[in-house]
């Protein structure tokens, strides 16, 4: 995660000085920035990992088809 951090949100949102951007480079002594960047973290890896690639052949015992819902008949 370290090397995300430095690479994407260091280098992409704070390279630009700001007045009020304030960077710690010790942020991991920092337990809330720690926690703050690892939840941004995986919302990134959960947003630009490519989704797993599907089998063709299902495992055992699973069904490949969906069965349609039953219809109720109401009385009205």
């Amino acid at each position: 995660m370290t090397q995300w951090v430095e690479n994407v949100p260091v280098s992409g949102y704070l390279a630009e000085p700001a007045a009020d951007a304030r960077w710690c480079h010790i942020w991991t002594e920092h337990p809330v920035a720690v926690a703050r960047l690892h939840a941004f973290w995986l919302a990134w890896q959960e947003l630009t990992d490519p989704p797993p690639a599907a089998t063709s052949d299902p495992a055992p015992g699973t069904a490949t088809t969906t069965t349609p819902p039953s219809t109720v008949e109401t009385g009205a």
